[in-house]
């Protein structure tokens, strides 16, 4: 799937969800729009994939009347929106960063408005829901209990709230995700104390992290950050693990490899040695594919491995087991894919222990029932029923 292959509407927003335009883009771009568009579908598509700041920003330089105004007051409002929300996620990022360390907790802030700042230069161009911070595992509870009394609430199972007294069950958990619903926006942090799969070698890797992460400022706090080719490499994996389903990814993966230019065969290398090379390498070669080449780097991704992610992108988002059966045909280790898949097969996800509801000591029975739901719901359809997606 190329550029020319998709809709003219999702082409207009791949040419300006990007940091700036070449004169073929805009032009292309320019043409686009002369010839008529459906400026609703712009908008949702924008929306859904969180570029829409990016495209509204590209927007506004186009000559006046070009775009109707309907248009221009809409993607305007939402900007606006996501201006106060990208600021107020930022101000609450610095001021956790400074409690924690404080306490003397070190943190290592990714994703979120901070790695929007360093690609893009300006955080209100993020478009998210959560904010991520790497702690120690040792200071994982410690760091709990700073949020908590800045008013932060602790959340198991996505939805459920609960005290403080009631957490032992998440001690040693690799995430806790907290909310604070008291403030103008509700705000939801993410305490990791690990930035890969369960089935890796987390603390070598983890070691690694902790190692290059370096000083900097966040907003005005002195805090950890990412080195830029561990940035590249945790956003390839994460892209790949939910199947690019947002084109922010993929621009920000494109953005991120132009601008490691001196480094991405330092990146492709250390990929490799830590069993990483067919994520950066797909996410390398999807980008480069939707958003232009911008390095001579040679990529062992065909074209077959590359219509499944791409595609994905443009059309409805999977459920849980197909995302697994599609990673399953992508490039790698047979031993990563079989575990992948078990742990699609029988390890429960969040909606299906909170109707269970299971006290503790029969948390097992979770790892039964999940096979035996998936058989009822996918094994015994009607040999003449439609085919239905996973």
């Amino acid at each position: 799937m190329t550029i020319r292959n998709l809709q003219p509407e999702q082409q207009l927003c791949l040419i300006l969800a990007r940091m700036s335009l070449s004169p073929e883009l805009a032009a292309l771009a320019n043409f686009l729009i002369r010839n008529g568009l459906d400026w609703d579908t712009i908008l949702d598509f924008s929306s859904k994939h969180r570029v829409f700041p990016l495209v509204f920003r590209h927007l506004e330089r186009f000559e006046p009347g070009l775009v109707p105004p309907a248009t221009m007051r809409l993607f305007g409002a939402l900007c606006a929106a996501n201006t106060d929300k990208s600021d107020m996620f930022a101000d609450e990022l610095a001021r956790i960063v400074k409690r924690l360390g404080k306490a003397g907790i070190p943190a290592v802030s990714f994703k979120g408005p901070l790695l929007a700042h360093v690609i893009w230069g300006d955080h209100r161009l993020w478009v998210g829901q959560d904010l991520d911070i790497l702690v120690q595992p040792t200071d994982q509870r410690r760091a709990e209990k700073v949020l908590w009394a800045d008013g932060y609430q602790t959340l198991i199972g996505a939805e459920e709230q609960r005290t403080p007294h009631s957490l032992l069950p998440n001690r040693g958990a690799p995430v806790v995700t907290l909310a604070k619903h008291n403030a103008r926006i509700p705000i939801t942090v993410e305490l990791h104390t690990t930035l890969f799969p369960w089935w890796m070698a987390r603390r070598r890797l983890d070691e690694q992290v902790w190692q290059a992460a370096h000083p900097g400022n966040i907003f005005g706090a002195s805090g950890l950050l990412l080195s830029p080719s561990w940035n590249f490499i945790l956003l390839s994996l994460h892209a790949y693990k939910h199947l690019f389903v947002f084109l922010r990814w993929v621009c920000e993966l494109h953005e991120l490899w132009r601008m490691a230019s001196a480094e991405q065969v330092m990146i492709l290398r250390k990929s490799e040695q830590i069993g990483l090379d067919r994520e950066v390498s797909l996410s390398i070669a999807v980008s480069e594919r939707l958003l232009g080449k911008v390095s001579d780097v040679s990529s062992s991704v065909n074209n077959v491995m590359l219509t499944r992610p791409s595609g994905n992108m443009f059309g409805p988002p999977p459920s849980r087991l197909s995302q697994e059966l599609l990673l399953w045909k992508l490039p790698g280790r047979a031993i990563c894919k079989m575990r992948r898949l078990l742990a699609a097969v029988f390890a429960p996800t969040g909606i299906e222990r909170r109707h269970l509801s299971l006290p503790r000591w029969l948390h097992f029975l979770h790892y039964l029932i999940r096979p035996v739901r998936l058989v009822l719901k996918y094994g015994l359809r009607q040999p003449l029923a439609p085919k239905q997606e996973l």
